[in-house]
């Protein structure tokens, strides 16, 4: 139905549905009784359902319908029908149009005139031919169901869902389970089942212990870890290891600096005259000497502080022998420097 036949429907329309949303609620099909509205609520429902009307001249269909959908929820007369469902036809919203028109016909009843009836049922047929049926289950029961994001139903629903023709996302949630969704294209009049699994989320698959685990096996030998600690990591820290690397770089400091005196005094002996050979030797040896026990100290250092290191941050275990202990022993002899340890 084009735009400027819904406007020619909506101008008279108009002037009526104030009247409507002003008195009370129309009386359903039964003749039941209606029940009276706020004023507050009535004047309230005017006025968007006059926005509404604005915004549908405008060709701003999707507000229109939030003001229509609005005014009746305010004030339910079944006159507003009659525009939601031309709102959603201009929105190609075929389904939702549909159920409009079958909801306008119920509700009003003998007080449709028999001209609107006809027009109304005859669009009615048509719409028909451009929805179909979609019947949704799911794996686990209680799954909120949603077609194009709108809530449809909680499973199992009691009937199929009528869908406009085209593609539709289905989607089905339940707390403690992901997410299922399926996109489907269907044409006028299918009737397609889509069933959705749901799977179980890792919190629902393995609730919280009600107690704390057994210790494994290999922990047993262990010491206990301090209150508070980390249980990220297990770290055992050598303090031997660690004053083992001290030591030696200490060592390696105070024969480094002998070193270097010992070749600040050869160099005073090369320049100083009658000095003879052997008080070069004794110089140049001296010399040599302490540079290679700094040497010597300061990569054994290098080596016993990388095995602390390594102990302190990498290491899973320690040693379980009651008498594995790490030890160094430094040694100096003629010409060279002796190093003995156990980690």
């Amino acid at each position: 139905m084009g735009g400027l036949t819904l406007r020619r429907l909506l101008a008279p329309l108009a002037v009526v549905l104030v009247t409507a949303v002003n008195a009370s609620v129309e009386a359903e099909p039964n003749d039941s009784k209606p029940a009276a509205i706020d004023p507050a609520a009535r004047r309230e429902a005017q006025q968007h359902f006059r926005k509404g009307i604005e915004l549908y001249d405008e060709n701003d269909f999707r507000g229109a319908l939030v003001e229509f959908e609005r005014a009746y929820d305010l004030a339910p007369s079944y006159r507003i029908l009659y525009n939601i469902a031309q709102v959603r036809y201009q929105l190609r919203d075929y389904a939702g149009a549909l159920k409009a028109f079958e909801q306008y016909l119920a509700e009003g009843g003998k007080q449709v005139d028999r001209r609107r009836r006809s027009e109304v049922e005859q669009e009615i047929v048509k719409l028909r031919g451009r929805v179909a049926q979609v019947t949704v289950t799911t794996s686990v029961p209680g799954a909120d169901v949603f077609i194009d994001d709108v809530l449809v139903g909680t499973t199992p629903l009691a009937e199929s869902v009528v869908v406009s023709a085209g593609r539709r996302t289905i989607t089905a949630t339940k707390q403690g389970y992901h997410p299922a969704t399926r996109t489907v294209d269907v044409a006028s009049a299918d009737k397609l089942d889509v069933t959705l699994e749901l799977v179980a989320s890792r919190s629902a698959l393995s609730p919280p212990p009600t107690h704390p685990p057994a210790p494994a096996p290999e922990d047993h030998d262990r010491p206990a870890r301090p209150e508070g600690s980390s249980t990220s990591a297990r770290y055992e820290v050598p303090w031997i290891a660690w004053g083992a690397a001290g030591v030696l770089a200490a060592g390696a400091t105070v024969t480094g600096v002998m070193a270097l005196g010992a070749s600040n005094d050869l160099a005073d002996k090369r320049g100083t005259p009658n000095v003879g050979r052997d008080g070069l030797d004794a110089a140049r040896s001296k010399t040599s000497r302490l540079a290679l026990v700094t040497d010597v100290l300061g990569g054994a250092a290098l080596v016993v502080g990388g095995y602390a290191a390594w102990r302190t941050f990498f290491a899973d275990s320690v040693a379980t022998e009651p008498h594995a202990q790490a030890g160094v022993q430094v040694g100096v002899v003629p010409g060279g420097v002796t190093i003995r340890g156990s980690f």
